[in-house]
């Protein structure tokens, strides 16, 4: 009997001795898992860096448009001045963009008169609209019609000049030409309608290409230059020619 007591007490204290083995010491903390960066994170992390790089990209895009607009612009005031074959070279100096940036955006003097008659047609064409199109009397009508046509052509006069030169050379140029004075035509066709169906056939077509032909940029840069007419002159003259035109 003393052995089977014997014998059940060394088994008891086997069992807590490989039980307390198995425990952590007392007040050592278990050995955490590293911690891991999760995908969240990763996400909430990645716009900093992003946002960065697109205001990097913004803000160097924004100075390029700026620098673009700028060499356009002065070429258009080159051309008020009479220069109308400026070199790439020229434009640098009086821009202050260098010469390899402009080389960047243009591939010869032709195509930088391109843009930059084409940026002057964009910016004329809200001037180029008559208020109250082919509406009130014809008096007033007139006077809105020779209002518009000789703003138009003192703020697009010069650029309309080059386009004439560079034309031949120059397709889009050469289109550019003829949209435009095919939307003068039509301009004047749409504000003088009532007075054109009036008219029989030939002598609608007849009155329409007057009335055309001496409101047309060709004509009022001939007033202008050649004649050195003033822009009041020029609307007196346009107004009399068209008002003996359609009503005799």
């Amino acid at each position: 009997m003393a052995d089977r007591r014997v014998i059940f007490c060394l088994i008891l204290c086997h069992f807590l001795e490989s039980t307390n083995s198995r425990k952590s010491p007392v007040g050592k903390m278990p050995r955490s898992k590293p911690v891991t960066r999760g995908r969240d994170d990763q996400i909430a992390q990645a716009p900093v860096s992003a946002l960065e790089s697109v205001a990097k990209i913004d803000g160097r895009r924004a100075r390029r448009d700026r620098n673009h607009e700028l060499v356009l612009d002065t070429v258009r005031k080159l051309f008020t001045e009479g220069l109308l074959f400026p070199t790439i070279e020229e434009v640098a100096h009086r821009s202050g963009v260098s010469v390899r940036s402009l080389y960047r955006h243009f591939d010869d003097p032709g195509s930088l008169v391109s843009a930059a008659v084409q940026r002057s047609m964009r910016l004329g064409s809200e001037r180029a609209r008559i208020p109250s199109f082919g509406r009130g009397s014809f008096e007033d009508r007139l006077a809105r019609f020779v209002e518009v046509r000789v703003a138009l052509f003192e703020y697009e006069g010069a650029g309309f000049r080059a386009a004439r030169v560079h034309a031949p050379d120059v397709p889009p140029l050469r289109d550019a030409l003829d949209t435009t004075r095919r939307f003068l035509r039509e301009q004047v066709e749409g504000q003088f309608a009532v007075e054109l169906r009036a008219l029989g056939r030939q002598e609608r077509f007849l009155a329409l290409s007057a009335c055309d032909a001496v409101s047309q940029f060709d004509s009022l840069d001939y007033l202008r230059r050649d004649r050195q007419a003033t822009a009041a002159e020029c609307k007196e003259i346009l107004a009399r020619a068209i008002e003996r035109n359609l009503l005799g």
